[in-house]
């Protein structure tokens, strides 16, 4: 297994003297990789900046754009940039691709927020033209990428539908788990595997996912899920509040943990695949290069809710919102009866959405581990809703 870092570009404080710090310390310690991502109505560095001065910075390790929202650039300018980087890392580029989850960030950009899967597929063919030299208007884009054919593409699909579709282009998946158990991230390996295998490929998907961590400041746990619960903000102040509330990977001795867990799930399904953390504050990574030689126990999840008594609510005047997140797989309802927010398990809707409010909700029904809501259309949700208790 490899571990790689991602730049702290998402943390507050950010700056010159942290962006060299981290590049040199990354590439002179045992980690895998570098990475950036993207988002547009946050206070993140620009993702296209920050890995051509990575790529500059670093001599060794893979330079890795962890997600490029594609449905956000114009493919001829993307395929330009991408290639400028691939020049300047020495042939080190890998790019994920995905559709991001922040319809705010399509708004900020003037950016149509429907088809963006398909955008993405299209994009992806786009950029693999371009990168084998194909033109556009009056010519080829260039400089020609150093990696044949230009840079890896990965993808960064949750769900079978993305998943079946990424499987034709894609090298592998980019993956987050988002509670930082390697169960959570088996689930996402596993469609991967599914897909590539339905679509008839004979190659194996690389594997990657990241989680939320924390160490080497005061207070880490507290650091940890205020940075959760501000990154993760656009899903509704209950979803973002409960999602917070299971982060647990803080401290030098749970990242070890949380890392020797993956290892050891890989492992058992005879693996060895990278996995690339993403530390939300700014620290210097140890350099020394040694393992840590503790193997403390798998991170803990907080402890289930409890459920309310069985009840069946015929009117959505029972219930005042339900938030659902098609990253982690879980919802939460808040029945005002019960004067409390329940984590579920999310199992399954026709079209995921951020959060639907009580105007929204036909009905509700709830028993002990388990509930069912049926909303109304308006909200992009059609039929019905079954949510199971998650741990």
């Amino acid at each position: 297994m490899k571990v790689g870092v991602a730049l702290p570009q998402m943390a507050p404080g950010f700056n010159r003297a942290r962006m060299l710090d981290w590049c040199r310390g990354i590439d002179e310690g045992p980690y895998s990789s570098i990475s950036a991502g993207e988002r547009i109505t946050f206070f993140n560095a620009e993702m296209i900046t920050l890995l051509s001065a990575a790529a500059v910075l670093t001599e060794r390790v893979e330079v890795l754009a962890n997600v490029c929202v594609s449905p956000w650039h114009r493919p001829a300018l993307l395929a330009k940039q991408f290639t400028t980087i691939d020049v300047l890392s020495g042939g080190r580029l890998t790019v994920a691709l995905g559709v991001g989850g922040r319809q705010q960030d399509y708004d900020a950009l003037d950016v149509p927020f429907a088809r963006r899967h398909q955008r993405v597929d299209d994009d992806a063919a786009e950029l693999r033209r371009l990168w084998s030299g194909g033109t556009v208007a009056d010519g080829p884009i260039g400089p020609s990428p150093v990696q044949p054919g230009g840079p890896a593409l990965l993808c960064s699909s949750l769900g079978p539908k993305s998943m079946a579709r990424a499987a034709r282009w894609a090298s592998g998946v980019s993956g987050f788990a988002i509670t930082g158990r390697a169960d959570e991230a088996a689930r996402l390996f596993t469609l991967a595997d599914e897909a590539w295998s339905a679509a008839g490929r004979t190659d194996r998907p690389r594997r990657t996912c990241g989680a939320f961590v924390v160490a080497g400041v005061d207070d880490e746990l507290a650091t940890l899920r205020a940075f959760a619960r501000d990154y993760l903000g656009f899903m509704g102040d209950e979803f973002a509040e409960l999602l917070a509330g299971m982060q647990s990977v803080a401290g030098q001795a749970a990242v070890a943990g949380m890392l020797s867990e993956m290892e050891a799930a890989w492992h058992r399904r005879g693996d060895s695949r990278p996995r690339f953390l993403r530390p939300p504050l700014p620290r210097r990574p140890d350099r020394s290069g040694r393992r840590p030689i503790t193997r403390p126990g798998p991170a803990q999840l907080a402890p289930a809710l409890p459920c309310p008594p069985r009840c069946f609510l015929d009117s959505h005047h029972a219930v005042s919102r339900i938030s659902f997140s098609p990253f982690s797989g879980l919802a939460a309802i808040r029945f005002p009866a019960f004067s409390a927010d329940w984590g579920l398990r999310w199992r399954s809707t026709r079209r995921s959405v951020a959060a639907i409010r009580s105007t929204d909700i036909v009905a509700v029904a709830y028993r002990p581990g388990q509930a069912f809501a049926r909303c109304r259309p308006a909200r992009g949700m059609t039929g019905s809703v079954s949510t199971r208790l998650g741990q």
